[in-house]
């Protein structure tokens, strides 16, 4: 069966629509193929990919630059779980350092 994450890849990667995606399972389900996790479940799990700081009005949408990056982290964190683990010593697990480096092309105009 597709994990929750599968499932969003390949709602992302095919640009399934809710509709295109219940079809494909449906169709997986009759053929005896349980596979896909329903759309609700899936719809739960791609918004757990947003982080709650996000502040979103008819005009903007705002995100503090530290919270999107803690729960960027931790999205990757939890995405390559096993490889961290077999990577990171468990005692330096819990003092880790994102190291980054962020800027604009100068196309358009934006603030720091």
């Amino acid at each position: 069966m597709y994990t929750d994450e599968e499932a969003i890849s390949l709602l992302v990667e095919a640009q399934l629509s809710k509709q295109q995606y219940n079809t494909i399972k449906l169709q997986a389900k009759t053929k005896g193929r349980n596979i896909y996790p329903s759309y609700n479940k899936v719809r739960a799990a791609k918004e757990r990919c947003y982080s709650d700081s996000i502040i979103v009005t008819e005009d903007e949408c705002e995100v503090k630059l530290r919270q999107l990056l803690d729960h960027t982290v931790k999205r990757l964190l939890l995405a390559q779980q096993i490889v961290v683990t077999a990577a990171v010593p468990a005692e330096e697990t819990s003092n880790l350092v994102l190291v980054s480096k962020w800027g604009c092309d100068g196309s358009t105009g934006h603030s720091q």
